[in-house]
């Protein structure tokens, strides 16, 4: 298996877009590398595919580019990964995953090939992860009596594939982890809000003694995070 060689990996960075702008908090670690034609449609749908999976990416448009740092970055390529001709897009991961054109089913066999692959959660593997939350902190969790708990464990779950990690579902996203550690289920805020009132925000988690047959209309409770929280 070829690698990219790291001196033109170098010099693609500096010059390259890098494709952030949408959103902020990529859901993978993968060092992506997307060799492109500005006017390409197939480069242009790989680029859509990219930003539809929030893969995160450097990229370079080879024909604006100048004419011979083009020669330069095709010959390399070509020699790291001994291909007898190179068609765009061609894309790299980590430096050594590789193909050539655009495919959905090769790109996502691709990536799902790495080690790390593409994070994403079932419906079950999220209700797993508040079940076991709920039993570690000695809450209950609502008992969907309307179908509000597999409706919550729907929105994590949206939220993870989309920004990578289980933000409240009842609280807007910065899409940044960083911004929104604080919100991140189980919230700073649940085990204040369980003990005033004996449930947390989203009423996803509950005190262990609160009885669902005598409260039927369970009603919004005030947000307990700060206003600075929010941008």
């Amino acid at each position: 298996m070829g690698k990219l060689d790291l001196k033109i990996a170098e010099k693609v960075k500096s010059l390259s877009n890098y494709n952030l702008e949408l959103f902020k908090e990529s859901t993978s670690d993968f060092e992506v590398f997307l060799f492109a034609i500005s006017t390409c449609q197939w480069c242009k749908k790989g680029k859509e595919w990219l930003k539809e999976k929030k893969i995160s990416y450097y990229y370079i448009d080879i024909d604006l580019i100048d004419y011979n740092l083009k020669k330069e970055i095709k010959k390399e390529i070509r020699q790291s990964f001994n291909l007898d001709f190179i068609a765009f897009p061609f894309i790299v991961i980590d430096g050594e995953k590789h193909e050539i054109g655009f495919n959905k089913k090769k790109w996502e066999k691709l990536f799902k090939n790495t080690e790390k692959g593409i994070k994403s959660k079932t419906f079950e593997e999220v209700k797993n992860y508040v079940q076991k939350i709920a039993k570690k902190k000695n809450w209950k969790l609502h008992s969907n009596h309307d179908g509000t708990l597999d409706m919550l464990i729907q929105g994590l779950r949206d939220n993870y594939n989309r920004i990578g990690y289980f933000n409240c579902p009842c609280r807007d996203t910065n899409e940044n982890i960083q911004l929104d550690k604080d919100i991140c289920c189980p919230c700073d805020y649940a085990e204040k809000d369980i003990i005033e009132y004996g449930r947390c925000y989203c009423a996803l988690f509950f005190d262990c003694d609160y009885d669902f047959t005598k409260n039927e209309e369970i009603e919004m409770i005030p947000d307990r995070r700060p206003k600075e929280k929010y941008t």
